[in-house]
């Protein structure tokens, strides 16, 4: 049985674009001495445009703490916590009791027997707001192309980082999305 073919992130990528993004992540890797930095700056690093990888190795040429200081704030950002929705704090408290423990999070039991227009309703009611943000954030324009009416609104981030759409929240100094652009 032949092997699942590994599958290819930078496929929309040419040649040359693969062969220049290669070329910059070794020559990155030189320029750090090939020093120790998170799997999930290099994961960033490895998944950035093409455009803002070439500024993150000019400024490394010049400046030898850029990647040491894009390594920090990507873990003060918890940018990574967040997007893969592990926001929660785990307890480092070990117990020797025999009980089980408890879910953190109460299970939704019963709600097959709950109408379906309720679970919709609930659903609906939830996403209202974030969508009407979403609306008056991009001036009923689509992000893409700019074109108006009629717009869909869609979560491209994970609901895990909902909190972080607040000015507060986007204002602080190692705010997820400012470390995403970045990138």
């Amino acid at each position: 049985m032949d092997p699942q073919p590994a599958v290819d992130m930078f496929s929309d990528d040419n040649e040359a674009e693969r062969a220049e993004r290669t070329s910059l992540l070794n020559e990155l890797d030189g320029l750090v001495d090939s020093a120790l930095f998170s799997r999930g700056l290099w994961a960033c690093l490895r998944v950035a445009d093409l455009g803002p990888l070439r500024r993150i190795v000019e400024s490394a040429r010049r400046n030898p703490v850029t990647v040491p200081g894009l390594d920090y704030s990507l873990q003060e950002s918890n940018l990574l916590r967040h997007w893969m929705q592990r926001t929660r704090e785990s307890s480092q408290a070990t117990s020797t009791s025999t009980t089980p423990p408890q879910p953190s999070t109460p299970t939704r039991q019963g709600v097959s027997d709950l109408p379906t227009t309720l679970l919709k309703r609930r659903r609906d009611t939830r996403e209202k707001p974030q969508s009407n943000l979403c609306r008056e954030r991009d001036r009923n324009r689509c992000v893409i192309t700019k074109s108006g009416e009629p717009v869909e609104v869609a979560h491209i981030f994970p609901f895990a980082m909902r909190g972080l759409q607040t000015e507060e929240a986007r204002s602080q100094f190692y705010s997820p999305w400012k470390i995403l652009k970045t990138f």
